[in-house]
């Protein structure tokens, strides 16, 4: 009898991984209720599955883009706002 090959998760291409509310949220570090904002200001896309469309789904390269655009973003800005306040209160 063959044996039956199964689907690694790297297998999957990276477009077609997806992650729950949750899972974004833990991967994030953050709490479910800020990842929801997030989907309902518009910067973070979701698909909506299931019965009614009531769940939701992230994709990892949106995840990714939004870590890059967002997060990144904001990470160089808060080390510039704290280095010109070093300098104001130096001077």
């Amino acid at each position: 009898m063959p044996k039956k090959e199964t689907l690694q998760k790297q297998d999957v291409p990276a477009n077609l991984q997806f992650f729950s509310i949750a899972e974004v949220a833990l991967i994030m570090d953050v709490s479910v209720r800020l990842v929801r904002q997030w989907v309902e200001a518009g910067l973070l896309p979701v698909f909506h599955i299931g019965p009614g469309n009531r769940l939701m789904r992230v994709r990892r390269q949106d995840l990714e883009q939004f870590i890059e655009t967002h997060v990144r973003t904001r990470q160089v800005e808060s080390a510039v706002n704290r280095e010109a306040t070093v300098r104001d209160d130096a001077a």
